[in-house]
């Protein structure tokens, strides 16, 4: 096997701005985990399964982890 050397890493390269694309992949996440959340609640509801503990938790976490997204973009677009 070869041996890889990766090159020095450069001031400019610290100082990139990656902003722009932290927002669009947060943005694009927001929607998507609503729609899936939603897909299985209707899902579950089509089934007639009783609601569970497992629902429950899916409901929080979307919750959060909508709530660190948008977190994300707005410490993001202060920051740019």
């Amino acid at each position: 096997m070869s041996d890889i050397t990766l090159p020095p890493l450069t001031p400019e390269y610290f100082y990139e701005n990656t902003g722009a694309t932290a927002i669009a992949v947060a943005a694009v996440f927001i929607p998507l985990q609503i729609a899936f959340v939603c897909l299985r609640a209707y899902s579950r509801s089509v089934a007639k399964r009783d609601v569970g503990a497992d629902d429950v938790l899916i409901w929080a976490s979307l919750v959060t982890c909508v709530a660190l997204d948008a977190f994300a973009i707005g410490t993001t677009a202060l920051s740019c």
